[in-house]
């Protein structure tokens, strides 16, 4: 079922809503449950000596979840609408086979299953 608001639905506005919107609520909603976040920045940086840093190589997912125990989780965030790039996919079959978990998060919605309150 879907409801109107004005002359939108609740399906329009979800495609609206930006990869960095999402990624903003779940990391508040992760941190509210206690977890750790670490944003894992793939490709280069400046260091403040002006010298280019190698950060995560590339298709490394967006976010490392770390929990109690010793639980952690790898999450991608995309935009409703996002594709995986080729080394996305890659990097997020290696992790697999290694035996962690990769969750892609695209809306509201997962945000509310990845990050349960």
């Amino acid at each position: 079922m879907k409801i109107m608001v004005g002359t939108t639905t609740d399906t329009e506005k979800e495609k609206k809503i930006t990869e960095a919107q999402i990624q903003a609520a779940l990391i508040e909603r992760l941190e509210l449950g206690g977890k750790l976040i670490i944003r894992l920045n793939s490709g280069f940086a400046m260091g403040a000596s002006g010298r280019r840093i190698k950060t995560a190589p590339p298709g490394t997912p967006d976010l490392l979840v770390l929990g109690q125990g010793g639980q952690h989780l790898f999450i991608e965030v995309k935009s409703p609408k996002g594709k995986l790039n080729s080394n996305q996919v890659q990097m997020h079959q290696q992790l697999s086979e290694l035996g962690h978990t990769v969750k892609i998060v695209r809306s509201m919605q997962d945000v509310e299953e990845v990050a349960p309150l």
